[in-house]
C-alpha cells in the first residue's frame, strides 16, 4: 500500500509543474511585445505631424511598407520558436531512432537469409 501512494503523489506533482510553467511563459511573452509596439507607433505619428498635403501622400506609401515589414518579422519569430523545438526533439528522438535502425538491420539480414534458403530450395528443386 505504501508504493502505490507514493507513486501516485508523483505523477501528480509533475503534471501540474509541467501546465504551470507552460501557461506563464505564453502570457509573459505576448504582453511584452504587444506594450513596446504601441509605445514606438504613438511617438512616430506624433514626431512627423506637419500641415503640408505632399507629406501625408507620403505616410501613406510608409504605412503599406511597415505592415508588410511587420508580417515578415513575426514569421521570423515563429520560424525560430520552430526551429528550437525541432531541435529538442531531434536531439531526444535521434537515441531512439539509433535503436529503431538497429531492428531496420536486422529484418534486412532476416529477409536476405530467407531469400537465400528460398534461392537454395529452388534449385534444389530444377
Amino acid at each position: 500500500m505504501r508504493r502505490r501512494r507514493r507513486r501516485r503523489r508523483r505523477r501528480r506533482r509533475r503534471r501540474r509543474r509541467r501546465r504551470r510553467r507552460r501557461r506563464r511563459r505564453r502570457r509573459r511573452r505576448r504582453r511584452r511585445r504587444r506594450r513596446r509596439r504601441r509605445r514606438r507607433r504613438r511617438r512616430r505619428r506624433r514626431s512627423s505631424s506637419s500641415s503640408s498635403r505632399r507629406r501625408r501622400r507620403r505616410r501613406r506609401r510608409r504605412r503599406r511598407r511597415r505592415r508588410r515589414r511587420r508580417r515578415r518579422r513575426r514569421r521570423r519569430r515563429r520560424r525560430r520558436r520552430r526551429r528550437r523545438h525541432r531541435h529538442r526533439h531531434r536531439h531526444h528522438h535521434h537515441h531512439h531512432h539509433h535503436h529503431h535502425h538497429q531492428q531496420q538491420q536486422q529484418q534486412q539480414q532476416q529477409q536476405q537469409q530467407q531469400q537465400q534458403q528460398q534461392q537454395q530450395h529452388g534449385s534444389e528443386m530444377t
